[in-house]
């Protein structure tokens, strides 16, 4: 069973963006309408890799809205486009395939088309955000998550994050300072521990990329910002 629920609102949130950027430039040259036009025809068949490993520069510069890349285990890259932005929390789908992905703070607290969607991942207790540097410590959190495929609700994982060390990582070519943040996590009511990895930025904590895993039966989501909003 999938998420209806965030199909629904991932679906009418992109719609709605591409419809008010559009709109936008309807006074625009008609080059820059064309262009817009394109973007939003590409956005609606769903853009996904022609190729078998990433998400290209060009493919990622044709759509003029904030955009994620998105992998399950060893899978081709997905593009999603950003849907909706409200505080720490993102929308991200590709409306033609049916995959969304809802983050909170670079955590993925949705996700669904992924071969086991993760309904939703609520904190408990502990720190909301990530550490940004080891001066922070270890950062623990917990969390209450629901698997409607599993008929699995309210299942405690618990969490352990630390800076590990400084890394450079690549998106698109583009080198980027980041810090690595590993977070360990278990669940004793699944019997289900796994690894998560973030990159973020150590001044603002904007997560850059991360490998987070969503469902004990699926593969892990590796993501990277191809575009970001503009305010992060």
């Amino acid at each position: 069973m999938t998420s209806p629920g965030l199909k629904t609102v991932m679906k009418v949130a992109i719609l709605a963006a591409s419809a008010l950027a559009l709109a936008a430039c309807s006074s625009d040259e008609d080059s820059g309408l064309t262009q817009s036009l394109v973007a939003a025809t590409t956005l609606f068949n769903g853009v996904t890799s022609s190729a078998p490993t990433a998400v290209s520069r060009d493919q990622a510069a044709a759509i003029p809205f904030a955009t994620i890349g998105i992998r399950a285990g060893n899978g081709v890259e997905q593009l999603l486009v950003m849907g909706t932005f409200s505080g720490s929390n993102i929308l991200w789908g590709n409306s033609a395939s049916g995959v969304a992905v809802l983050t909170e703070d670079g955590r993925i607290v949705q996700a669904t088309g992924f071969g086991g969607d993760l309904t939703k991942l609520i904190r408990i207790g502990g720190s909301q955000k990530l550490p940004q540097s080891p001066a922070d410590g270890v950062t623990k959190s917990g969390w209450d998550a629901d698997f409607a495929d599993l008929k699995i609700y309210s299942a405690r994982i618990d969490c352990e994050a630390r800076a590990a060390k400084e890394e450079s990582i690549s998106i698109l070519g583009t080198a980027i300072a980041a810090e690595r943040i590993d977070e360990t996590c278990h669940s004793a009511i699944l019997g289900w521990s796994f690894a998560n990895t973030y990159w973020v930025n150590p001044a603002t904590g904007f997560v850059w990329m991360s490998v987070q895993n969503i469902h004990p039966g699926a593969a892990p989501l590796t993501t990277e910002i191809l575009r970001p909003p503009s305010k992060s």
